[in-house]
């Protein structure tokens, strides 16, 4: 929803008796960016996620 900052959500359901707008803390330290791009992170040669210790850490074979 283009209406919503950043941090900012919609929640409804059984928890909540009318849909409201709720704003999250941000976190510290903030993103790269406004946006996230997973994949082009993931797959550069020098990625600052440790994605081979987490796919070891699953016991799952890395293609």
């Amino acid at each position: 929803m283009t209406i919503l900052a950043a941090g900012e959500a919609i929640v409804f359901g059984s928890a909540f008796h009318i849909p409201a707008r709720v704003q999250f803390d941000r976190p510290e330290p903030g993103p790269y960016s406004q946006t996230a791009a997973p994949f082009h992170e993931w797959s550069r040669e020098t990625s600052p996620f440790p994605l081979d210790q987490v796919i070891g850490a699953w016991g799952v074979a890395k293609p």
